[in-house]
């Protein structure tokens, strides 16, 4: 039995309320899958790998576009140095100020700003590199901010976009009733999803980077503590419950049973990481010392 994303019976999922986190029904409990999530080794491995491919140094200037509570704008911040800047920028008020809460005050380099993604506040070229790590799949006009990106990113910068896909294998037939309605909880058919991040390289061309360049990675996570938490089952649980599209009983004998399938083997998390980099074109005439035309 192999679970993706299935239809919701009511359309409701916790996926899409990260479109709007402060217009959620719990945005506290939206950054708290987020802090989750970050503390997964296998996340936590693709986010070190998006810096390694973004080229953060010191005295480097980077955005962050989609950083809710900022722990990814703090790391880049030890990298870049005191000479170096970084920002992070979401659409969520209270996400931005859960972020400046938790930054010391001796990371004087590190900025949060509440804007949307479609209209960034900054000035052209002001990046030497930008990073939007599962951001793009919430934004409803990704190829509005793909080319606010190109725009705020310096001639010659690297843009970083990362997406994750799950697929949860659990060995028999497939997706039970059950199944389908916890799995209703968390996307619904009409949302964008991370499966836009193979749109990606299409989209990027048309907003004007160049040196388009997929970097893919599988991991197989065969422990039920993580894909219970990628895959926010206990909640979706609750939620389908909740709602009266699964019984009490009925949804704890099934949860029980995808992690005793886990325990016995039978069942792992298949998680495909993916990072797309880009380039911005260099200004022109750059490469050869010739001025403008």
């Amino acid at each position: 039995m192999r679970c993706r994303s299935l239809r919701s019976v009511d359309g409701a999922s916790f996926g899409s309320a990260f479109g709007d986190v402060d217009l959620s029904a719990d945005p506290d409990a939206l950054g708290e899958y987020l802090d989750r999530v970050r503390a997964v080794p296998a996340v936590r491995a693709a986010k070190q790998e998006s810096f390694e491919l973004l080229g953060a140094a010191p005295g480097r200037c980077v955005l962050d576009l989609g950083c809710g509570h900022g722990d990814d704008v703090r790391e880049l911040a030890r990298i870049v140095g005191a000479d170096g800047r970084v920002v992070g920028v979401d659409t969520s008020k209270v996400l931005i100020d859960r972020a400046r809460q938790r930054t010391p005050p001796e990371q004087h380099q590190v900025e949060f700003v509440c804007a949307n993604a479609n209209a960034l506040p900054f000035a052209d070229g002001s990046f030497d590199a930008c990073r939007a790590d599962r951001t793009i799949q919430h934004v409803a006009d990704a190829d509005v901010a793909l080319a606010e990106l190109v725009r705020v990113i310096r001639p010659g910068g690297v843009l970083v976009v990362s997406e994750m896909l799950n697929d949860l294998d659990v060995a028999g037939d497939e997706p039970d009733p059950i199944a389908r309605e916890v799995f209703g909880r968390f996307w619904s058919d009409e949302e964008r999803r991370g499966w836009i991040g193979f749109l990606l390289p299409p989209l990027l061309g048309q907003a004007g980077f160049i040196e388009i360049r997929p970097h893919r990675r599988r991991e197989r996570l065969t422990s039920f503590r993580d894909a219970a938490v990628m895959l926010q089952l206990p909640e979706l649980c609750e939620a389908a419950v909740r709602i009266g599209v699964v019984e009490q009983a009925a949804a704890g004998i099934w949860l029980a049973d995808v992690e005793r399938r886990f325990g016995a083997g039978r069942a792992a998390l298949e998680s495909e990481f993916f990072h797309i980099t880009a380039r911005r074109p260099e200004a022109r005439g750059t490469a050869t010392g010739e001025g403008p035309a």
